[in-house]
């Protein structure tokens, strides 16, 4: 008589379920290790290494040798000792690979505090002159009073008793200045009375302003396709055009004090500050374009070279170049056939900015830009799980979003404006669709006027589509309480406390333990 063999319980589903395959380690064993990635239960090296260097990092004091080659020996023997005890399955061996991670990330982050804060020019030697010379290192800021912000990187200052080189970076306010391009070279002329330092800043306002030039040939070539892009977006309608400027290249040179404000007070100013809702915009119509033509891969690699050259036109913000390393990062890892992990994929190209570029970490946009995705991968994922059983998918999954983000920058968002937008929460689901679908069709006109020539913009409903998205900033402004000032942020850190305390109660500890992650991510 043959015996009937018992199938093993693993991957077998539990009484009641509804299917779901139950994995167990050793399954994961079991599994041929070129078909499918490898889980650890503690894979948030890169989360380590990333919170490490950050920390580290926005230490402004200068490094420290001693300390450096302790956290390396600490992180050489950490590791050594994760590989050992891995041979030996001893138990203790998960710990020793985020030890290795945190003390390389410290090593790492003393190391470039030093060179993490730009520093501004010395007061003292401006009073000494009369004029400064340098270059644009960025593309200068109108505001809606009409000034124009330039952050110039001075190389020399001109006295009465010969010329000073020097070094440092230096805002320069000149009403009603030109919108210059990033590589501009100047000279500003000024007087000691012009002269504000606030906090670490240095301010110089002047009236008189000469252009000398281009630091690289590169620079003009890029500042005559933005003028070419300018021009052709003015074709597009004053009110039309003025937004779809400032939503995809970040110039807000065409937009009223009235529409700066509604978008202020209605927690929406956010949608004007290039981010990684527009880049994802460019990336998803070149994807588009691009797969048409070629293949999956190459279509990929057609996407990151046409997000490379917007990132170069509309200028290297921090919140674009966080989106491009994500999007590279995570592309790369789908199209190899392995599964990503948002969380690390997050970590890491947070990590690769800060190597490259130090002085990131001391920009308020490049700090709220890290922060608002942290809340969307932290408390937003938890938020989302509380609203599904009770909203349609995409609005819980908008509102989640919207309520993560806002509670993780109001601390920040606080203590530097004073002043926090809960009505930001609604504005979003409704402001976020109406500005995607503006973009899009504003790119769209954008090839049609290219391919066959002048197009009216009524024919995409260009001007209706801003006059809705005015309307409804201006309904949400209107909102009582809309923008609620503090005076303190102890009421902020202890609300947020309290709610993220709420949100990881017991079971949200317990799922963020069990809940595998994936290296490499």
């Amino acid at each position: 008589m043959r015996r009937r063999t018992r199938a093993s319980p693993v991957g077998r589903p539990r009484n009641g379920s509804s299917g779901r395959i139950a994995v167990s380690a050793a399954n994961f064993r079991d599994q041929d290790p070129l078909s499918s990635p490898p889980f650890y239960p503690d894979a948030r090296l890169p989360v380590v290494f990333c919170g490490a260097l950050t920390a580290a990092a926005l230490r402004t004091a200068v490094s420290r040798p001693a300390a450096v080659t302790v956290l390396l020996s600490t992180a050489f023997v950490a590791a050594a000792a994760a590989v050992t005890l891995s041979l030996l399955t001893a138990r203790g061996a998960r710990f020793c690979l985020p030890l290795a991670a945190l003390a390389l990330g410290l090593a790492a982050g003393i190391l470039l505090a030093g060179n993490a804060a730009q520093q501004s020019i010395d007061p003292a030697q401006l009073t000494a002159g009369h004029a400064v010379e340098g270059h644009l290192i960025e593309d200068a800021s109108r505001y809606a009073d009409s000034s124009t912000s330039y952050r110039l990187k001075v190389m020399r200052v001109i006295g009465s008793t010969g010329v000073v080189e020097s070094g440092g970076v230096l805002l320069v306010s000149v009403p009603g200045g030109a919108e210059l391009s990033a590589g501009r070279r100047l000279r500003v002329s000024y007087t000691p009375d012009h002269i504000r330092t606030t906090g670490s800043s240095v301010i110089l306002y002047s009236r008189a302003i000469d252009e000398l030039g281009w630091t690289a040939a590169h620079y003009a070539y890029r500042d005559l396709a933005r003028q070419a892009l300018f021009a052709r977006i003015e074709a597009m309608g004053y009110r039309p055009g003025g937004l779809f400027r400032a939503l995809v290249t970040g110039s807000r040179s065409r937009l009223t004090r009235e529409q700066q404000r509604l978008f202020r007070e209605s927690g929406s100013s956010h949608l004007l500050a290039l981010s990684g809702m527009h880049l994802g915009i460019i990336a998803a119509v070149s994807f588009l374009v691009a797969k048409r033509v070629l293949g999956r891969r190459a279509a990929f690699m057609a996407t990151l070279a046409a997000c490379i050259i917007y990132i170069y036109l509309v200028g290297m913000r921090p919140s674009l170049l966080r989106a491009l390393a994500m999007l590279a990062l995570a592309g790369s890892v789908r199209l190899s056939g392995r599964r990503s992990d948002a969380v690390n994929s997050f970590a890491l190209a947070i990590s690769t900015l800060i190597l490259l570029m130090p002085s990131l970490v001391h920009q308020l946009s490049f700090q709220l830009s890290a922060l608002s995705i942290v809340g969307i991968l932290g408390p937003g994922v938890r938020i989302r799980a509380l609203l599904a059983p009770f909203l349609p998918r995409r609005v819980a999954m908008g509102l989640a979003a919207a309520a993560g983000a806002q509670l993780v920058t109001a601390p920040l968002a606080l203590a530097v404006f004073g002043t926090v937008y809960p009505v930001a929460l609604m504005s979003s689901l409704v402001l976020i669709p109406l500005v995607s679908l503006f973009v899009w069709s504003g790119l769209l006109w954008l090839a049609l006027t290219l391919a066959v020539g002048q197009v009216p913009a009524a024919l995409l409903l260009l001007p209706r589509q801003a006059w809705l998205i005015q309307s409804a900033a201006r309904l949400f402004a209107g909102v009582p309480s809309a923008v609620p000032s503090v005076t303190t942020s102890v009421v902020t850190i202890t609300v947020v406390a309290l709610v993220v305390g709420v949100l990881y109660y017991r079971d949200g500890l317990l799922l963020l333990r069990r809940r595998p992650g994936t290296w490499p991510p």
